[in-house]
């Protein structure tokens, strides 16, 4: 949930910038570290989102390369949230209204949560879009 959850960042905290040279020894124990500090990251990040994107996350992100541990780790389980209603309420003034948003979610779910979060939801369901 990386990208999501820092969309000011969208990279992943783990680059191994101690260990910037190819030859030099893997450092599992640092490794680990990060990855431990990344993953308190990350719930801090979800804890600060409001709740409608929490819910818009939680619809989009339970499939198969989701995150739906981090929610299960959380113990975030809503009942299952319409997400295209969501998407609407929280961005209806950025998508055009004819988008198909429903099939979006359900044959892309990571990508559109990633274009969600970047705040590009103009530019993935333009509203120039002729008829909107």
């Amino acid at each position: 949930m990386v990208a999501p959850a820092f969309s000011q960042k969208p990279y992943h905290a783990l680059v191994k910038d101690d260990k910037l040279q190819t030859d030099a020894i893997n450092n599992p124990l640092n490794d680990a570290l990060k990855a431990r500090d990344l993953f308190h990251d990350e719930v801090t990040a979800f804890s600060r989102l409001d709740p409608t994107m929490k819910m818009i996350f939680y619809g989009l992100l339970q499939v198969p390369g989701g995150v739906f541990r981090l929610f299960k780790f959380l113990r975030f389980q809503p009942e299952n949230p319409d997400v295209t209603a969501l998407i609407f309420k929280k961005f209806g003034a950025d998508i055009c209204e004819k988008a198909d948003v429903a099939r979006f979610a359900d044959e892309n779910p990571i990508e559109l949560a990633y274009a969600l979060v970047s705040s590009t939801a103009g530019a993935v369901f333009p509203r120039r879009h002729p008829g909107c």
